[in-house]
């Protein structure tokens, strides 16, 4: 049973429990609410939160347990980021996912290009792509909008169980920060970078 996991759910099932508690609480006070209904709406909202607490249990430890690699950093002066990756199953399908972000309270501004090499130790490139992200307008609360990039999945199988290099380079001027995550479908002890 993975301890953050738990956390979080335990959370997500004290959240809507306290909704409940207020609804209790605020029933009670307004006297057209018979006991009966009380019961019934702050019952029907516990259950609610056993479901959402075991949903975000189960997603959370899955997104852990999968984690390969998992990184978000500012970009610095450095042209090319690197990192040794650990491949423990040769010949299952691999996910990658690259999104660029702005840093707070900023907005992307034009779209970003990066080259992303995928290599064993040996040299030999086992995916090598050039990826242009472009910006998308993304709405939030009260149609308030921000323009950010979009992200990108890849995927790819490695050939052999050893140690691996990540290459990504900018083509033109990098983004600010960049969110990278590899899955491996069959790991089952990853560990998620800090913050997630």
């Amino acid at each position: 049973m993975n301890p953050v996991s738990l956390l979080f759910s335990l959370f997500v099932f004290a959240l809507f429990a306290a909704t409940a508690g207020l609804i209790w609480w605020g029933a009670k006070r307004n006297s057209h609410w018979s006991i009966r209904r009380r019961k019934i709406t702050c019952g029907g909202l516990l259950g609610l939160a056993f479901v959402a607490a075991v949903f975000a249990y189960k997603t959370d430890s899955h997104q852990r347990a999968v984690t390969l690699f998992e990184t978000k950093f500012d970009w610095q002066d450095l042209p090319v980021k690197k990192w040794s990756i650990a491949v423990e199953n040769p010949g299952s399908e691999h996910t990658m996912r690259l999104m660029p972000m702005a840093k707070p309270f900023r907005q992307a501004k034009s779209p970003v290009t990066l080259r992303i090499r995928f290599r064993q130790m040996d040299g030999q490139i086992l995916f090598e792509k050039e990826v242009k992200f472009h910006t998308e307008t993304e709405t939030g609360k009260n149609s308030a909008t921000r323009e950010v990039w979009e992200s990108h999945k890849f995927t790819f199988s490695p050939a052999e169980e050893s140690i691996h290099q990540l290459e990504i380079e900018p083509v033109g001027p990098p983004p600010p920060v960049l969110f990278v995550r590899i899955e491996d479908p069959l790991k089952t002890d990853g560990k998620r970078t800090a913050g997630y």
